[in-house]
């Protein structure tokens, strides 16, 4: 089972006998299957995710990212949100992954 077919099997509720449940018990559930979901949908830092697969989720504006595009050139791009449209301020991303935190230089401690 691939990954995409995983979240559409968590996603899809009926196939759980939801009607069976108790309010508490489908209140229960639905918070497992939710955190499941975004468990599938991120991946670990580092691997690639292909447009082809989704773009990010639209939280900013503006959020910049690692990309890869049709040159299998690494560069930065931002992801564009303005409400109607959304699109890479860069031309054929192919995939992309977030940017990692930035470096923070060890304090030593002083004796």
């Amino acid at each position: 089972m691939t990954r995409e077919e995983a979240i559409a099997v968590l996603s899809d509720r009926d196939n759980f006998l939801w009607w069976e449940m108790s309010k508490a018990e489908r209140e229960c559930y639905s918070e497992v299957f939710d955190m499941a979901i975004s468990a599938l949908k991120d991946r670990p830092k580092g691997e690639w995710i292909p447009v082809t697969e989704r773009n990010p989720d639209i939280y900013k504006k503006v959020e910049k990212y690692l990309i890869t595009d049709d040159e299998e050139q690494v560069r930065t791009a931002c992801f564009v949100n303005c409400g109607d449209a959304c699109w890479w301020d860069h031309l054929h991303v192919v995939a992309w992954q977030p940017l990692p935190e930035p470096y923070k230089a060890k304090s030593e401690d002083k004796e």
